[in-house]
């Protein structure tokens, strides 16, 4: 069998409004319990006690919530439900506007970064704002899906551009590489040099051959440059598209 759940009832409007009549209707039950009307008539004498007098300072008290008429206590309990169910109702409904704001905040830092620095990272993203990486990392989602951003894979890091900004994708693709300094430099040797073989990058960029292959198989990889081979030689290319974007 279902159990039902007061809390999620509450949150229905017109259960609310419901509850609210029905203690509504209470209170004036309770409150109808006969007071003086004013056709009841009071014959208003003087002492006749020699010395005695009016205590004009003021309305008795009552001196605890005991002693208060049944229909007030009524009306303060019926009050205090109400309140009660109020607070119920909207708590969720605040703490979740405060929710929205921060990261609606939260996303326009991370817009304002991107825009500053064009092929930005989640984690450089994190370096600049504090923004823990993982937060980051859910409002680009969101910014992605919604196109606001887009972004460039490079290996196993993701780079992140404004939609609709002044950079094509092949800048996009060449500006991701170049955050690393050697694939930049490689990029503008074989820019240069079309035909270029691996011992001679090699040489010019001043790493081992080893190195090379690695950053010409990510060239490869996101189709910036082509491989031809000569023999036992292989020989780079940039694509067309790319070689006027190189820097």
């Amino acid at each position: 069998m279902k159990h039902r759940n007061i809390f999620s009832e509450l949150n229905d409007p017109k259960n609310l409004l419901f509850s609210l009549i029905v203690i509504i209707i209470l209170a004036k039950a309770v409150s109808a319990t006969p007071f003086p009307s004013e056709d009841d008539e009071y014959i208003i004498t003087g002492s006749t006690v020699p010395g005695d007098y009016i205590d004009s300072s003021g309305t008795d008290g009552p001196e605890s919530f005991d002693d208060v008429p049944l229909w007030i206590k009524a009306s303060v309990l019926a009050g205090a439900a109400a309140s009660s169910l109020c607070l119920l109702k909207y708590i969720p409904l605040i703490s979740g506007k405060i929710k929205e704001k921060n990261s609606n905040g939260n996303r326009r830092k991370i817009l304002e970064i991107i825009r500053e620095y064009p092929g930005s990272t989640a984690t450089e993203i994190n370096t600049l704002t504090w923004i823990n990486t993982g937060t980051i990392r859910y409002h680009l989602s969101i910014l992605e899906k919604n196109r606001d951003v887009v972004s460039v894979k490079t290996g196993h890091t993701y780079c992140y551009f404004l939609n609709g900004s002044r950079y094509t994708h092949e800048q996009m693709v060449i500006t991701a590489l170049s955050k690393n300094e050697t694939t930049k430099r490689i990029i503008h040797v074989i820019n240069e040099r079309p035909g270029i073989s691996n011992k001679s990058v090699s040489g010019i960029i001043g790493i081992d051959k080893s190195s090379v292959h690695w950053h010409i198989k990510r060239l490869a990889e996101a189709e910036v440059i082509m491989i031809k081979s000569e023999g036992r030689t292989s020989q780079f290319f940039m694509r067309e598209g790319f070689e006027k974007y190189s820097v």
